[in-house]
């Protein structure tokens, strides 16, 4: 995992807005290829396992932390924005229009 520097200043604000102090990783079902890393901001627990990357303590279950290897946190927009830089990772669509990959992703319920 990568965080840019421009990413960890927003990080570390939300944590001082929030009283919180690390992002957790943890793995979730997916959309066309499988599970995905999904973070989140959080605390740490007493003797809880981190990972620093870029100063940023990083909580990470074993199934995120093999997927997260390639994993660049970045700043689009004014706005923190992640991106999977490996090769396998893809789907090959854009999820902002419709696709007909199957994976239900867009459908309304």
């Amino acid at each position: 995992m990568t965080i840019t520097q421009e990413a960890k200043e927003i990080i570390l604000s939300l944590f001082k807005e929030h009283g919180l102090n690390a992002l957790s990783a943890t793995l979730e079902p997916g959309c066309c290829h499988g599970p995905e890393v999904v973070l989140s901001l959080g605390k740490l627990e007493d003797n809880e396992v981190f990972e620093n990357i870029n100063d940023i303590p990083v909580v990470m279950d074993e199934g995120a932390k093999e997927r997260s290897e390639h994993l660049m946190i970045f700043v689009d927009e004014g706005h923190l924005a992640f991106r999977d830089l490996s090769d396998e990772h893809t789907c090959n669509h854009n999820h902002d229009e419709a696709h007909t990959c199957g994976c239900h992703h867009h459908e309304e319920v």
